[in-house]
């Protein structure tokens, strides 16, 4: 019998071992995994913020520009509507003109026609 009890605690003892190198395996492989993870979440994390900042980059390049283009586009409309005002202005003033000279032919059509009839009386 003390043979087997020695064989019993040299099994039990090999497999307290088997399973101490089973958990010793469980949590190095568990370490592996987590610092994997970890990398790869760093590795994920420096992907995206470098997409984002190209994002950001090019939306605030865009941005800029049609900025630039709206600014171009006011000003040449800016600059019409004072031409045409400009325009308009002198177009007003010639007609006004026009106008006072024509009253004043009227008038001395008027003035003449008067002086016909005065004399013809």
């Amino acid at each position: 019998m003390s043979n087997k009890r020695r064989n019993d605690k040299i099994d039990d003892s090999t497999e307290r071992q088997s399973q101490a190198g089973v958990a010793d395996a469980e949590s190095l492989s568990q370490k592996v995994m987590d610092i994997g993870v970890a990398a790869l979440r760093d590795e994920l994390s420096k992907g995206i913020d470098t997409a984002l900042q190209i994002m950001k980059d090019e939306l605030t390049k865009q941005s800029t520009e049609t900025m630039n283009q709206m600014d171009e586009r006011i000003t040449l409309v800016e600059q019409r509507v004072s031409a045409l005002e400009s325009q308009a202005t002198a177009s007003a003033c010639t007609h006004e003109v026009e106008e006072t000279e024509a009253i004043k032919r009227d008038a001395r059509e008027a003035i003449v026609i008067a002086n016909d009839v005065e004399q013809y009386t």
